[in-house]
């Protein structure tokens, strides 16, 4: 997700008008989505007030935005939480200066949300009932830092961004464990600025994607990148292409990720969905299918599909943007499309999805130009969806011998959604640990980790992960042979000694007889 002040200017936003009320009951299209507000923040008509993004925790869900004073353009950011039924659990206001909230994402106990506190990148750990279990900033050398997306990663967090100054711009990856401590970090870029806009992980896989631009000249482009978060983000693969524009979301699907962006190669935005397979190899594009100046900023996986949301304009020379919803089925077909285009204007940030339907979480400007954040609670979709989170994995013994160890763990509640777990090494020690399927073979004693993941384990569009750390104990039994052959020399011996000796003895019984 990008950094809210470069969103909307305020020329364009003075100019949007809205009635967030009629919006949501005057949607057209074949998804046929009726809903109700949820939250409005209004603070002046000097403030832009929007919401960035939203996760579905156990119970509800947490949202992140910020109020930007139009006169000076500082931020003050803001969570708020509301359960499944739609109602204010609670709201928290930042005083600190200058900040803002851009992403946020699910964990264990709760969410970490990702954003900037004046120029530096900034990173919390929220319980669900609204109080900071740590907060911290992370900075260099540069002179201005900004985490713009954020994802769960085994017993921790990965936020992407970019840091820089006035001339040079990097983009930056950073792994933090649950108690908010820095496990690695990652400088991407060389002979072009680089910045990372949207992040998603696959197991102990982090894929991240961005926009690079040359120092000098018209070489801008965008890239994707594959790191192993089981080697201090290595990167696998980094892939650059001619397209420009936005992305503003990852998420894992079947047979690879889709990515949500605004693709400016015909000179303004079209909205994108975009599925690569796992080596980057794009499988299919997608759009709105019209010449329409639109972006996707947030999606969601439902079991039949993708739920996208941003904005448009009916005319590219029209500043006014309006909100859209749009629907696609797994192979990308459009399937339905819900826009807003009966006077009204406002812009769609983010969607999450849980058992009590899907939230889309936006901003909105009314007659007199106060500009809005707002939340919308559709009590279900079209397709019937719901998601049972997973709450844990049990059934994992803490200790084994060396040799294999198969993994069967039992997934809580019962009746989660998604239960097939996949199995991954994340530290083997002196181990030699390795797995297949769920089948752990260590050749060695020494301490093993393993990371469980459950595809669309906490909501659809987002992965459960547990760790589980094993002591093995013990070795392995003797070798037939260890490639030198002393062991078949030795054994060899032994036999010739025992044919010797039955020789002997048969002599001596022989000589008896006689």
């Amino acid at each position: 997700m990008r950094t809210i002040t470069k969103l909307i200017p305020a020329a364009v936003a003075a100019l949007m008008v809205i009635s967030m009320t009629s919006v949501f009951a005057s949607a057209e299209g074949d998804g046929e989505w009726d809903g109700e507000i949820i939250f409005e923040k209004d603070t002046g008509e000097d403030i832009m007030n929007t919401l960035a993004g939203v996760t579905a925790v156990p119970g509800g869900y947490i949202a992140v935005g910020s109020s930007i004073d139009l006169n000076n353009w500082t931020s003050t950011a803001f969570i708020v939480k509301f359960n499944n039924d739609g109602e204010l659990a609670w709201e928290s206001t930042f005083d600190d200066d200058d900040c803002e909230l851009t992403g946020v994402t699910a964990v264990s106990g709760g969410a970490v949300a990702v954003g900037r506190m004046a120029a530096n990148a900034w990173i919390m750990k929220l319980a669900t009932n609204g109080s900071i279990e740590w907060k911290k900033e992370y900075t260099g050398a540069e002179e201005r830092y900004l985490f713009a997306d954020v994802a769960a990663v085994g017993d921790g967090v990965v936020a992407v961004g970019s840091a820089g100054n006035t001339a040079v711009c990097g983009a930056i990856v950073v792994r933090y464990d649950a108690a908010g401590n820095v496990e690695w970090d990652k400088d991407i870029g060389d002979d072009k600025n680089y910045r990372l806009d949207a992040v998603g992980v696959i197991s102990d896989r982090i894929f991240a994607a961005g926009t690079h631009w040359a120092f000098v000249g018209p070489d801008t482009g965008s890239f994707l990148v594959k790191l192993d978060d089981n080697d201090d983000g290595r990167i696998i693969w980094k892939k650059e292409s001619d397209r420009t524009g936005l992305f503003s979301g990852i998420a894992e699907v079947s047979g690879g990720i889709i990515i949500t962006a605004a693709d400016k190669s015909e000179g303004y935005d079209k909205a994108a969905l975009l599925k690569f397979d796992h080596d980057g190899i794009l499988v299919w594009e997608e759009g709105l299918g019209d010449d329409r100046e639109s972006v996707f900023y947030g999606m969601t996986i439902v079991s039949d599909g993708i739920i996208a949301v941003g904005t448009y304009k009916t005319d590219r020379s029209d500043p006014i943007m309006f909100p859209v919803i749009v629907k696609y089925k797994n192979d990308g077909t459009l399937e339905w499309e819900n826009t807003f285009d009966i006077g009204i204007a406002g812009v769609f940030r983010g969607i999450a999805v849980s058992p009590a339907g899907i939230v889309v979480v936006g901003m909105s400007v009314d007659e007199s130009f106060s500009i809005s954040a707002a939340a919308m609670l559709f009590p279900g979709d079209d397709t019937g969806t719901t998601v049972i989170p997973v709450s844990g994995i049990t059934g994992i013994p803490s200790t084994a011998t060396v040799g294999t160890l198969t993994l069967n763990g039992t997934v809580a509640p019962a009746d989660a959604t998604n239960k097939t777990i996949t199995w991954a090494v994340k530290s083997a020690g002196t181990t030699g640990a390795s797995v297949a399927g769920n089948v752990l073979t260590t050749t060695a004693a020494g301490t093993v980790t393993v990371t469980a993941t459950v595809a669309g384990g906490t909501d659809a569009g987002t992965a459960y992960t547990q760790d589980f750390t094993i002591t093995v104990s013990g070795s392995q039994g003797p070798k037939t042979g260890d490639g030198d052959g002393d062991n078949g020399i030795s054994v060899l011996i032994v036999a010739l000694i025992a044919v010797a000796a039955i020789a002997v003895i048969a002599a001596v019984l022989l000589v008896r007889r006689g």
